[in-house]
């Protein structure tokens, strides 16, 4: 409608100039509500950029509705570890085993790396034989030269102890790809009569689990 209006007040305005009549080039101008070509353009163009500036607030609101906010490093027990972005929430799943597993991967598989998580003295005073010690606050250092690849296996002291499961969680996060957990312990290790190292005097091997 703007281009037609302004058309004809363009076409009015020739013909009354040509014609003498310059004082009604005015009067057509302000009649038809038209603006000179200079200012219609000027007008164009500045709605052109309103546009422009609404399409991109509105996809940069899209943007950043849709963008899923930076996982946090995780702290358990200690131990600080970055997030792998390509993980989900299904990749945190533990992997569970029992004292069987561990007794047939020890005698079969060459590769198999069995965590004793304890501390110390803990694994000093009785651990299945085989097993490494890496207490979960030691966990960055003394996973440093296991291959991401290679099959791990964590225990602690009993069921109820819950550093393994945080150890396996870690590694998962850290990129390893075939990680269990002995939920049972060093006690149902014990008390099923299995080879085991260390003099065995605390209470807790003897205990019943709950």
């Amino acid at each position: 409608m703007l281009k037609r209006k302004m058309l004809y007040a363009a076409t009015m305005a020739l013909v009354l100039s040509t014609s003498g009549c310059s004082d009604l080039v005015d009067r057509v101008k302000g009649w038809c509500g038209c603006f000179s070509v200079e200012e219609s353009s000027a007008n164009e163009k500045k709605n052109r950029e309103v546009k422009k500036e609404k399409k991109s607030k509105k996809r940069s609101k899209k943007q950043k509705k849709n963008s899923k906010p930076a996982k946090k490093s995780v702290h358990m027990g200690g131990v600080t570890v970055s997030p792998n972005p390509e993980l989900s929430a299904e990749d945190f799943f533990v992997k569970t085993v029992t004292a069987e597993d561990v007794r047939h991967g020890l005698e079969t598989s060459d590769k198999l790396v069995v965590i004793d998580t304890a501390a110390k003295k803990v694994y000093e005073d009785c651990h299945i034989i085989g097993a490494i010690n890496i207490p979960l606050e030691d966990l960055n250092e003394g996973v440093e030269g296991i291959g991401r690849d290679t099959p791990i296996i964590l225990y602690c002291a009993t069921n109820k102890c819950p550093r393994s499961t945080k150890a396996a969680q870690l590694l998962k996060q850290r990129g390893y790809v075939d990680v269990a957990v002995y939920q049972g312990g060093m006690r149902d290790w014990y008390n099923l009569q299995h080879p085991y190292d260390g003099p065995a005097d605390r209470p807790y091997l003897k205990s019943k689990a709950k």
